[in-house]
C-alpha cells in the first residue's frame, strides 16, 4: 500500500505528459488549450502531493521535467506553428523551434538550481500560459490580439523575448513567496486584481496580458529586494 501511495505523484505527472501529447493530437485552439490547462493543474497537483505524501524522488523530478517539456514546450510550440502568418519557412519554423529549445534548456537548468521561494527567470508553465491565452484569443476572434500576431515581426519577436526572459536572472515572485499578513503581498495582489479586471473587460486577452505584467512586477520585486536586502 505504501508503494502505491508513493507512486501517486508520478501517476499525476504522467497525466500531465499525456495531456500535453493529447493537446498536440487534437490541434484545436480551444480544446488543446483546455487540455493544456488541465496539464497545468496536474503539474501543480503532483508537486503538492509529493510534498504532502513525502514521496519526492529523483525519478519524480526528472519525469516532471519531461512532462513539462511536452505540455508547456512542445505542445504550445506546435500550436504556435499552426498560427504562423506566413508560408515562408523561417517564419513558420524558427519561432516554434525557439519555444521548444528555450523550454528544454530552462527545465534542465531548473533541475540544477537549489530550492527557493522565488523563480529565477520566467517559469516554463508561465511561458506556456501566455501562448494558451493567445490561442483562446484567436479562437474567439479577439480582433486586436489576432491582428497583432498577424504581424510577422510580432510573431517572430514574441518567442525571442519570452525565451530571453526564461533564462534571465530576474527574481520572479511565486506562491511560495507569499507572506503574512496577506495585505503585504502587494505584487501578488496587484497581479490578481489586474487579471480579474482584464477578464471582466476583455475576457481571454487577460491570459496574454498577465504574463508581461508579471514580468514588469517581478522587475519591481527584484529591485525592491536588491535595495532592502
Amino acid at each position: 500500500m505504501e508503494k502505491i501511495v508513493k507512486n501517486i505523484p508520478s501517476a499525476i505527472t504522467l497525466l500531465n505528459l499525456a495531456s500535453g501529447f493529447m493537446a498536440i493530437l487534437v490541434a484545436d485552439y480551444f480544446w488543446s488549450t483546455m487540455i493544456l490547462l488541465a496539464a497545468l493543474i496536474f503539474d501543480v497537483l503532483d508537486g503538492m502531493l509529493a510534498r504532502a505524501l513525502h514521496a519526492q524522488s529523483a525519478l519524480g523530478l526528472q519525469l516532471d521535467s519531461l512532462a513539462d517539456l511536452v505540455s508547456f514546450g512542445v505542445a504550445p510550440a506546435y500550436l504556435y506553428y499552426l498560427l504562423a502568418p506566413s508560408e515562408e519557412w523561417w517564419i513558420r519554423y524558427i519561432p516554434s523551434i525557439l519555444i521548444v529549445l528555450a523550454s528544454g534548456l530552462r527545465l534542465a537548468k531548473f533541475n540544477l538550481l537549489p530550492s527557493s521561494k522565488d523563480f529565477k527567470g520566467l517559469p516554463t508553465p508561465a511561458n506556456a500560459f501566455y501562448y494558451m491565452g493567445l490561442f483562446l484569443c484567436v479562437y474567439t476572434n479577439n480582433q486586436w490580439i489576432s491582428e497583432l500576431f498577424a504581424n510577422k515581426v510580432v510573431y517572430m519577436l514574441s518567442p525571442v523575448i519570452l525565451g530571453y526572459m526564461m533564462h534571465s536572472r530576474l527574481k520572479m515572485f511565486s506562491l511560495k513567496s507569499l507572506i503574512k499578513p496577506w495585505y503585504k503581498n502587494i505584487y501578488h495582489i496587484t497581479l490578481f486584481v489586474f487579471f480579474v479586471a482584464m477578464v471582466i473587460i476583455d475576457q481571454f486577452s487577460a491570459f496574454v496580458m498577465i504574463i508581461p505584467l508579471y514580468i514588469v512586477l517581478s522587475m519591481l520585486y527584484t529591485l525592491y529586494h536588491r535595495i532592502h536586502g
